[in-house]
């Protein structure tokens, strides 16, 4: 019974693949968000020379004229933020393989949640006035001994 599902199951697979390659090389998305995501490169082209955000939504919106200049904005915002993450690789290409001895755990910084916050202090200008500390030890530069 196993060996049944199997055979039916590879030429769905190979059918449902086919019809993803042929759908990823449709240029028609059917949202907002899928079409500003197949602009991006053009939009990008644009913004680099010279031509504001607001030039470049109203070119779009003559194309597409449900896609708002806030959403074309949020969109927009969204893919760049995505383009700065890894993405999958694809099935022909090979991931390359770390192996746990390429790994060193001498380069990962230890976490500090608290590293902003030295930083902040310690380039603090002026006069800080910690009131916790020791009178003592801050006039005096002595530590008071308790008992003594």
């Amino acid at each position: 019974m196993g060996s049944c599902c199997v055979l039916l199951a590879v030429p769905m697979i190979k059918e449902a693949e086919s019809a993803l390659r042929t759908m990823s090389k449709d240029l028609h998305p059917t949202t907002k968000s899928g079409f500003v995501r197949v602009m991006l490169p053009a939009i990008e082209d644009a913004l680099r020379a010279g031509h504001t955000s607001k030039a470049v939504w109203q070119r779009l919106h003559q194309q597409n004229p449900a896609l708002g200049y806030k959403e074309f904005c949020v969109y927009l915002g969204r893919l760049r933020k995505r383009a700065h993450q890894p993405t999958a690789f694809r099935s022909e290409e090979k991931a390359p393989t770390v192996t746990p001895t390429q790994v060193s755990h001498t380069s990962l910084p230890e976490f500090d949640p608290l590293a902003n916050l030295r930083r902040a202090e310690a380039d603090r200008p002026g006069f800080y006035y910690r009131g916790t500390e020791d009178l003592h030890e801050l006039v005096y530069g002595t530590k008071k001994i308790h008992g003594k």
